[in-house]
């Protein structure tokens, strides 16, 4: 995965965790295959308007993916930015971590 996008360039901290947000090609993201959440076409849409009028929602929320390019929090995120034809930030995480925070993310929360 390559490091460069639209939303700023460089690579940031985030808080106390030390996580390394970097711009990544949304071409090089994938959704993870076991995301238990769905979003319909009205939602989506609305979405993308937010995301358009505020790009920097990205930067504040980031999508966090594997190495490998699995987004494990912010699918619908990503799915938004492809349609949108963007590129979009990220955060590595090793496996083990991974499933920690796709349980802790989608807990209660998706459809």
């Amino acid at each position: 995965m390559r490091e460069e996008g639209a939303c700023g360039g460089g690579s940031v901290r985030r808080g106390s965790v030390g996580l390394k947000v970097v711009q990544a090609r949304v071409a090089d993201l994938r959704c993870f295959e076991r995301n238990p959440r769905r979003i319909s076409p009205e939602r989506l849409e609305a979405l993308k308007r937010s995301l358009e009028e505020d790009r920097e929602m990205l930067l504040a929320r980031p999508l966090i993916a594997l190495v490998d390019g699995r987004v494990i929090c912010g699918n619908q995120r990503l799915l938004a930015a492809q349609q949108l034809g963007w590129r979009t930030a990220y955060v590595e995480l090793d496996d083990a971590r991974a499933r920690t925070w796709v349980l802790r993310d989608n807990n209660g929360y998706g459809e």
